[in-house]
């Protein structure tokens, strides 16, 4: 399951970006069950990391956007180790390989 990084302060390319990667991972039949958006804030990060670590439902895959977020930024510790812990899990092929 491949993680896509946008970063930047191009409001115009980022929002071109996530468009076009959002036609090319979901299925438009399954995209109510399978793109999720959240505000920014840490309130939302626990929450948009459980549904990045579950599986898409149906075919296509899952997109999870958490646009101006705070996550790279300063964010609190234990939100950093939870996402240590998606990226290790990633990479060591426990989230699957579609």
């Amino acid at each position: 399951m491949p993680i896509y990084l946008y970063w930047g302060e191009n409001e115009f390319f980022l929002s071109r970006a996530v468009k076009q990667l959002r036609s090319q991972i979901l299925n438009p039949q399954w995209t109510s069950f399978n793109n999720s958006e959240y505000p920014p804030g840490a309130e939302s990060i626990p929450q948009a990391f459980a549904e990045i670590m579950t599986p898409p439902l149906g075919t296509g895959g899952r997109l999870v956007y958490l646009p101006n977020s705070s996550l790279l930024g300063v964010c609190p510790k234990e939100t950093l180790v939870k996402l240590e812990h998606i990226g290790e899990r990633f990479f060591s092929g426990e989230m699957g390989n579609d």
